[in-house]
């Protein structure tokens, strides 16, 4: 009998000290993730410029009318919520990128580069990668910690090296209280 009380203690304190997400443990409690300036890999200087903000000088919270002002590349579709753009990077390869809202303001940008072959297609990804490693916190593989402005946000990269359509994925989305 006297044994029980002990180990039922026991084990109490270690069922609350394994709790998954216990304060020390969350995301909130990390300061918020760099966006450190760094130079953007030469190959992919057009698509980055300019080298500011989230992507090409827009940061979260920009109006969509403010973006189409600001971005010369041909616009390919226009909605209330998004604005998707193309870039020729060569007469094989080029990049769509689209500016989503949430209400009428940036919340999410996606960028598909189009590569030629799988070897393109992972050399953008490595470059990518390098990048996103010095300019953010790396979280996992292909998904980092940033922030732009006090506006936290996650990177995410995919690298698609196989079927039609070869090259990166790329989102940043901003984290949302």
């Amino acid at each position: 009998m006297k044994l029980k009380a002990p180990y039922s203690l026991f084990l109490l304190l270690l069922l609350i000290a394994c709790q998954p997400n216990s304060p020390t443990e969350t995301a909130q409690d990390l300061p918020p993730g760099p966006n450190n300036q760094v130079e953007v890999p030469a190959i992919l200087l057009n698509l980055f410029s300019p080298n500011s903000g989230v992507f090409r000088g827009v940061d979260f919270g920009k109006d969509l009318a403010a973006v189409m002002a600001a971005d010369s590349s041909e616009v390919v579709e226009k909605t209330d919520k998004s604005l998707t753009y193309t870039m020729d990077f060569s007469d094989l390869e080029f990049a769509d990128y689209q500016f989503e809202a949430d209400s009428a303001t940036v919340s999410r940008i996606k960028v598909d580069i189009f590569a030629a072959t799988p070897e393109s297609a992972q050399y953008y990804h490595q470059q990518l990668k390098e990048f996103f490693d010095a300019k953010y916190r790396p979280r996992a593989d292909d998904l980092w910690d940033g922030s732009e402005n006090g506006v936290p946000l996650t990177a995410f990269l995919q690298s698609v090296e196989s079927g039609e359509d070869l090259g990166v994925f790329i989102v940043w989305e901003a984290e949302k209280n």
